[in-house]
């Protein structure tokens, strides 16, 4: 049996991170390091995000992308790792039933 987190990270949390990374980096001009910190992954990860690399296999919906856009800002000005751990994994809580139904 597969529970939901095991499958959200393989699907959801990737689409997650390159739409967190997107929004951090070309709305909330962050820098890729700046952004690479705050989610925890290195700067290559997040070039990968921005070309498309990983993340693509799901495409969040217009109501998801709202709350990650939302949950992008309180992230970029956190710098408490315990808080940015408990906005991501709120997020993910959030958008894996609606994501997930399209894998």
């Amino acid at each position: 049996m597969i529970v939901p987190c095991e499958k959200a990270v393989w699907t959801v949390v990737p689409a997650m991170r390159r739409e967190l990374a997107r929004v951090m980096v070309e709305e909330l001009g962050l820098s890729r390091r700046q952004t690479s910190e705050k989610l925890g992954i290195t700067e290559a990860a997040i070039s990968q995000y921005l070309k498309n690399k990983r993340g693509y296999k799901i495409i969040l919906s217009t109501h998801s992308m709202k709350t990650l856009k939302s949950t992008a800002e309180r992230i970029s000005r956190f710098s408490d790792d315990k808080k940015i751990s408990k906005e991501f994994c709120s997020l993910c809580h959030r958008i894996r039933s609606e994501a997930l139904k399209n894998v």
